[in-house]
Parts: structure tokens; C-alpha cells; sequence
């Protein structure tokens, strides 16, 4: 067997990486794993920048923030906290029961006053048996993805 194989073997499923969010966080990891020919499931709140980049990264398929949390084998959450909290984690709360769910935020302080981490947070918001780690890797920086948000 040959290191790039999977243990299974050649022949078997590559699991299907979600990414919500798509700005430069989560731009950057969708183009390095679009370079290793995985299956990438891409979405975003309003849809636009997700479609977007799936034209033009090989194996990427857009799709709604539900059907990339219920299709995807692996979920990483690449938006903010506040977003994920408000608007994604109600969403797709039903569909991540035992899957691994990776939190690629950057929450500012306030934002988890009582709460510990934003893994933790994030765990609470998305119960039922799903993993939740907090990504310590950070993708490298694309020159492509546009700024989202202002510096601080």
C-alpha cells in the first residue's frame, strides 16, 4: 500500500470535506484540500461566495448550509462565532450528530465571557454526539481570498 492510499484501500470513499464559511480562513483550506483532490462540499450564509469559489476549485460543490452539514463526512466551521451561534448552528444542528466538527473561529473575548473555549460553545450549540475540535493548524493565507472584515 502506498502512503496516499487510504488504510481501506485504493478503492475506498474519500470522506467528504464540508466547509461553511468562505471567506479567507475558509477560501485558504478549501483550496489546499481542492490541491489534494478531496471531495469538498462548500457553503456560506448567503450562498454567493460559496458558489463562487466551487466554479473554480476542482471536486467543489456548493450547496445550502443543510445539505453540506447532513452530506459532508467531516464539517469545519470557518465563520465567525457570532454567525455560528445566530445563524449556522440552528441550521445544520440536526444533521451533525456523530460527525466531526472542526471550529476554525477566531471569537474576539467577549464573545465567550463564561463560556470557556469556542470548541466548548460550539459543542453546546451543536449537542447530540458530535465532535468538536478547535483547529490549531491554520491553513496558509490565500493571496486570492478577499478580506471579509476590516483588520482590527
Amino acid at each position: 500500500m502506498r502512503f496516499s492510499e487510504p488504510a481501506a484501500g485504493p478503492r475506498a470513499r474519500a470522506p467528504v470535506i464540508g466547509i461553511v464559511g468562505c471567506g479567507r480562513m475558509g477560501t485558504a483550506l478549501a483550496e489546499t484540500l481542492a490541491a489534494q483532490r478531496r471531495p469538498l462540499l462548500l457553503a456560506s450564509r448567503g450562498g454567493g461566495s460559496a458558489s463562487a469559489l466551487a466554479e473554480r476549485l476542482p471536486g467543489a460543490r456548493a450547496g445550502s448550509l443543510e445539505r453540506v452539514a447532513r452530506e459532508a463526512d467531516i464539517l469545519a466551521l470557518a465563520s465567525p462565532l457570532a454567525a455560528i451561534h445566530a445563524e449556522i448552528a440552528p441550521r445544520i444542528r440536526a444533521h451533525v450528530a456523530g460527525k466531526p466538527v472542526i471550529d476554525m473561529s477566531n471569537p474576539c473575548g467577549h464573545d465567550l465571557l463564561g463560556h470557556g473555549s469556542a470548541a466548548e460553545l460550539i459543542a453546546c450549540m451543536l449537542p447530540g454526539g458530535a465532535v468538536v475540535r478547535r483547529s490549531t493548524a491554520s491553513p496558509r493565507a490565500s493571496s486570492r481570498a478577499p478580506r471579509t472584515t476590516a483588520p482590527r
